[in-house]
């Protein structure tokens, strides 16, 4: 029987501050405004950690590039490019009044900088008002999700199963990527229309990645001669991480679930405390309380893959 370890962070337990937030409340803004990189710095801080951006001061057009901008913009009404810096939500995750807003640029070099190793834990994330009303409604370049046509009114091939998701990209400090997770902003391939979604909260993801640097990539299923029609936009708040002070030695237990796949049971050994079940989108989907070698009971589960959270580690697992 197979089974398997937790990731590095659970085989080499780490030392842990406290658990550190980035809520952008600490960056200054005027009521309904944004800084989008427009002093040409390149980048801006919060939280101890760094948000890279661009700005092209073209005399005839200046613009925001990609990367991260800061936001406290309200406005969840207004369609268009116009409003590029309003979160749907019309504020902050938890009614704060601060986030950032991100789009990629062309170099795809837009980073989040830890300036060191850490453990990002979690980040709360949601679709700009530009993003949500262009899937929602549609627009003269973007399809309306779950149609059966593009924007031109022509078959495009998707059927109306719409989706538009951003992947997280785990980098080390030499940038090269190690992990990586997929969110979900819209999703139209459900079974039952009534489940499908455009992202309008915001969303807790535990998002559990061992990681310096940040990057971010967006797609959709609405794609034209150009590349991707729907706005690349999307709207982040309260990253939560904690720093790596110190390693423990090699000589602690490793944790190891098996069977895997698991259909009715999950057994979790070499861990006692409390312990969550991640659905791939992010949504906790059962909290268990592990004691040594635990019996998980899976059987109220669908099929898929899940990811067993620890304060230590993660690992993920397949249901049957």
């Amino acid at each position: 029987m197979k089974k398997f370890l937790f990731s590095a962070l659970a085989a080499i337990p780490f030392v842990m501050n406290a658990q550190n937030v980035v809520d952008f409340e600490d960056l200054n803004l005027s009521a309904e405004s944004y800084y989008n990189g427009s002093d040409e710095a390149g980048s801006f801080a919060s939280g101890g950690v760094s948000f890279s951006n661009t700005y092209v001061n073209d005399p005839s057009y200046p613009y925001w590039a990609g990367g991260f901008a800061y936001s406290n913009m309200t406005d969840n009404t207004t369609a268009g490019f116009t409003n590029m810096y309003s979160a749907y939500p019309a504020s902050g995750a938890g009614s704060s009044a601060k986030y950032a807003v991100f789009t990629p640029g062309y170099s795809g070099a837009e980073r989040v900088d830890f300036n060191g190793t850490v453990i990002v834990n979690k980040l709360k994330i949601t679709n700009t008002t530009y993003a949500y009303l262009s899937m929602k409604d549609g627009d003269s370049f973007a399809k309306k999700f779950g149609s059966a046509t593009n924007a031109a009114g022509e078959a495009d091939g998707t059927d109306g199963k719409d989706f538009f998701y951003v992947t997280v990209y785990a980098h080390d400090v030499n940038d090269e990527k190690t992990d990586s997770l997929d969110i979900y902003l819209a999703d139209f391939r459900f079974e039952d229309d009534n489940d499908d979604y455009i992202l309008g909260s915001w969303k807790e993801i535990a998002v559990n990645l061992v990681a310096a640097k940040l990057s971010f990539k967006l797609t959709s299923s609405d794609i034209g001669e150009y590349g991707m029609n729907t706005p690349a936009y999307f709207a982040l708040d309260d990253i939560e991480y904690a720093t790596n002070v110190g390693v423990k030695g090699l000589d602690k237990v490793q944790v190891s679930v098996y069977p895997n796949p698991a259909e009715n049971q999950l057994f979790v050994n070499n861990y006692s405390g409390t312990a969550g079940i991640y659905s791939m989108t992010g949504a906790l989907v059962k909290s268990v309380q592990l004691d040594g070698t635990t019996a998980v009971d899976i059987t109220e589960l669908t099929t898929g893959i899940y990811q067993l959270v620890t304060e230590t580690g993660s690992v993920k697992f397949n249901k049957r």
